[in-house]
C-alpha cells in the first residue's frame, strides 16, 4: 500500500513537471516570437535606455538641462549629476561607437551574471537549461531589460561578483563592488544589508563608513551644483510618485500596499489612496522591521557553508521584495536564488501540501506572463518562509545542528 502511494506521488509530480516543461517552452515560443516581430522587423527601438543615457551627456556638453521630460512627458535621464558630469565625455562620441562599446561591457555582464548563478548555486539538475530560466523566467524580465539597453545588467554583474565574494568572507571587497554601484543607482545600498545578515553587528564597521561615503559623495555633488541636483531631484521626484497612473511607478511592495487601499475605497466609494509622506513612512517602517526581523530570526554564528547560502539566498529575496521601486530592470540577481529556494526549502510538513507549494512557486516563476508575476512570485515565496518559520518548521534548516 506505502509502495502503490509513493509511485503514485511520483507519477503526479512528474505529471506537474510535465506541464511546467511545456508550458515554459510555449512561453519561449511565443516571447521569441514577439521579440522579432515587434523589435528585429517591428516599431520597437533596441538599446533605448542607453540613447536616453546618451542623450543627457549630449545635453550637458551643450549646456541643456537633461533632466527634462520630452514631448510625451517622458524623463529624458536620471542618471545621478555627478555620474553626468564623470562620463558627459561620451557625449562628444557617436551613439553607434557608445552602443558597441556597451554591447561589450554587456555580454561581459551577462558571463559574470552567469558566472554568479554557478558558482554560488547548485544548478547540476537545470545546467543546460537555466540560461533559457534565467532569460525567460519572471516574464522575460532579464531579456527584455538586456533589449533595452539599461546599465541594470552591468551593475548587478557587480553586485553579483561582488556577492561571490562575500560568501567567501572577503567583505571588504564586496563592500567596495556596491560601493559603486550605489554610486549609479542609490538605493543599491540595500544589499549592504546582506554581510549584516552573514555576518552579524561586526560587519558594521564595514558598513557604516561606506554607508557614510555614498552620502558624502551625493551631498558634494549637490554643493559643486545646486541646480542642477535640484533638477535631478525634481524628475527623480515624479518617476518615484507614489500615483495609480504614473507610468513609471514599480510594482514593489509598498505600491502593491497603495494600490489595495486605492481599490478598496473605490468598492467603498471613498478616497483611500495614501499620500507620499504616508507611503514613505510605510516603506521605511515595513522594511525595517522586515529587515532586523530576518535578521534576528536567521541569523546564526555557526553555520556551514550550506546553511550560509541559504541566509545569504534569504537576503537577497528580502532586499529584492523591499526595493522602493522594483521594475523588470531588478531580476538579475533573483533568479538563481529563487529556483534554489523553491527547490530546496520545504515549506510544509505534509509532502502534499509542499508539492502543491513549489508547483504555484515554478508556475508563477516560469509560466504566468504578466506586469505583476514577480512581486507576486517573490512575495509567495517570501511569505511561505515566514509562515513556515512562525509554525517552527525550520525551512532553511538553520537551527539544526550542524553534523
Amino acid at each position: 500500500m506505502g509502495i502503490e502511494l509513493i509511485n503514485d506521488k511520483k507519477k503526479i509530480v512528474l505529471y506537474l513537471n510535465t506541464i511546467l516543461i511545456i508550458s515554459f517552452i510555449l512561453v519561449i515560443f511565443v516571447n521569441t516570437s514577439y521579440f522579432f516581430e515587434k523589435t528585429v522587423f517591428g516599431e520597437h527601438e533596441l538599446y533605448s535606455d542607453l540613447k536616453l543615457i546618451h542623450n543627457n551627456f549630449v545635453d550637458y556638453l551643450a549646456n541643456k538641462n537633461p533632466y527634462e521630460f520630452d514631448s510625451n512627458f517622458w524623463p529624458k535621464g536620471s542618471i545621478p549629476p555627478f555620474i553626468l558630469k564623470t562620463f558627459s565625455s561620451l557625449g562628444k562620441i557617436e551613439f553607434q561607437i557608445v552602443k558597441n562599446y556597451f554591447i561589450v561591457l554587456e555580454i561581459i555582464s551577462l558571463i559574470l551574471l552567469l558566472y554568479y548563478s554557478y558558482k554560488l548555486f547548485p544548478l547540476k539538475k537545470v545546467k543546460y537549461l537555466y540560461p533559457l530560466i534565467y532569460f525567460f523566467s519572471f516574464n522575460f524580465s532579464n531579456g527584455s531589460s538586456v533589449m533595452f539597453g539599461n546599465d541594470a545588467s552591468i551593475l548587478y554583474s557587480m553586485i553579483g561578483i561582488g556577492i561571490i565574494f562575500l560568501y567567501k568572507e572577503k567583505i571588504l571587497i564586496f563592500m567596495i563592488l556596491v560601493l559603486i554601484a550605489s554610486l549609479f543607482k542609490f538605493h543599491y545600498f540595500l544589499f549592504y544589508f546582506l554581510p549584516f545578515l552573514l555576518y552579524g553587528w561586526k560587519s558594521l564597521k564595514y558598513i557604516v563608513p561606506f554607508f557614510l561615503f555614498i552620502i558624502l559623495v551625493y551631498f558634494f555633488s549637490y554643493l559643486a551644483d545646486k541646480e542642477l541636483f535640484n533638477s535631478w531631484l525634481d524628475i527623480l521626484n515624479v518617476i518615484i510618485l507614489r500615483n495609480i497612473n504614473n507610468p513609471w511607478a514599480g510594482v514593489d511592495i509598498t505600491q502593491i500596499f497603495i494600490n489595495i487601499l486605492w481599490y478598496t475605497g473605490q468598492n467603498l466609494n471613498i478616497n483611500l489612496y495614501p499620500n507620499y509622506l504616508i507611503s514613505n513612512i510605510f516603506w521605511f517602517l515595513f522594511t525595517f522591521i522586515s529587515f532586523i526581523s530576518i535578521f534576528f530570526i536567521f541569523h546564526n554564528k555557526n553555520i556551514n557553508n550550506e546553511k550560509k547560502l541559504k541566509i545569504l539566498s534569504l537576503g537577497i529575496l528580502t532586499i529584492t521584495l523591499f526595493y522602493p521601486r522594483l521594475i523588470f530592470y531588478d531580476f538579475f540577481l533573483i533568479v538563481p536564488v529563487y529556483y534554489y529556494l523553491t527547490r530546496t526549502i520545504r515549506f510544509f510538513e505534509d509532502k502534499n501540501k509542499n508539492i502543491a507549494a513549489k508547483f504555484i512557486l515554478f508556475l508563477f516563476f516560469l509560466v504566468v506572463q504578466d506586469s505583476h508575476t514577480a512581486i507576486t512570485a517573490l512575495s509567495l515565496l517570501f511569505f511561505l518562509i515566514v509562515y513556515s518559520e512562525f509554525k517552527n518548521n525550520d525551512p532553511l534548516l538553520i537551527n539544526k545542528k550542524i553534523s
